[in-house]
């Protein structure tokens, strides 16, 4: 089963198996210059958190699961919601909860998201990637989002790093991934969609364009189908395929190929690849 890389174009079948020609390619757009270190003051991030605790929520509005795509549909949800996806490859966003609190915001237009992601296959205790896709944002209003089900009790998110984002609308203009968001905070979980013991990572993030897709990841992904281009590579360049074969070992429960590497020399005596050594 192949799910679709979000290098498709925006009107892509959400469970297709076809890649386009006319894909956009997230790793061959690069930042123009590098990127700084965020600098924030940790006592400001933690007069804020209080501050949010402070404001007791009215309510909550569950307006996203992974793969059922009823729950936006059946919440009566306001326009203005964000509409979040993760149903593509490497995308792993389990569920979304839109915040209500009984005082507003008093920093202005402001909406805020408590996020669960998926937990790595076989391995509930690995939550640290994220991969999820955004359309509906609004300029000129501040979104607020909190990954709440967290593994590691300490990131580099609490020391400078940036979620990496990729807005189609940027990449129309040349640019890819980039290390965006405000008000970055790693620290203890207190929502109650948190399991015991796990972390938050908590940022807030404003739309520069209308009507875009925004994709929001731990790093600029790199997925099982950028893996297989690459290998097709390999096999067509004249001088590498010399050294290098590619065969098919297995395949996995969904289908994809799991391809065995040989690794030799061209040796002196000019043997095929079958009857050399390999590594």
């Amino acid at each position: 089963m192949y799910l679709p890389v979000r290098r498709l174009l925006p009107n892509a079948v959400a469970i297709a198996a076809l890649k386009s020609s006319k894909s956009v390619d997230f790793n061959a757009l690069q930042p123009p210059k590098p990127e700084p270190i965020l600098q924030e003051s940790r006592a400001l991030l933690d007069v804020e958190a209080e501050a949010y605790e402070e404001r007791d929520v009215l309510s909550r509005l569950h307006v996203y699961e992974y793969n059922q795509p009823k729950v936006f549909r059946d919440c009566n949800a306001p326009d203005d919601t964000l509409v979040f996806d993760s149903l593509f490859e490497g995308g792993n966003l389990l569920r979304a909860e839109r915040i209500f609190r009984k005082i507003p915001s008093t920093a202005g237009s402001q909406q805020e998201y408590d996020l669960l992601i998926h937990p790595d296959v076989k391995n509930g205790a690995y939550r640290q990637w994220f991969y999820f896709e955004i359309r509906n944002g609004k300029p000129g209003i501040t979104y607020r989002f909190a990954l709440v089900n967290l593994a590691k009790s300490g990131a580099l998110f609490g020391q400078g790093l940036q979620p990496v984002v990729y807005s189609e609308q940027d990449a129309a203009q040349g640019l890819g991934w980039r290390h965006r968001g405000s008000h970055v905070r790693y620290d203890v979980a207190v929502s109650p969609m948190a399991p015991p013991g796990a972390n938050a990572l908590t940022f807030q993030y404003e739309f520069e364009h209308e009507n875009d897709c925004v994709y929001f990841a731990c790093i600029q992904p790199y997925t099982y189908t950028d893996l297989m281009d690459y290998l097709e590579l390999l096999e067509r360049d004249p001088q590498r395929s010399l050294t290098c074969r590619r065969t098919e070992l297995c395949q996995s429960l969904a289908g994809n190929a799991c391809d065995l590497l040989s690794i030799t020399s061209t040796g002196k005596d000019g043997l095929p690849p079958d009857e050399r050594r390999s590594t």
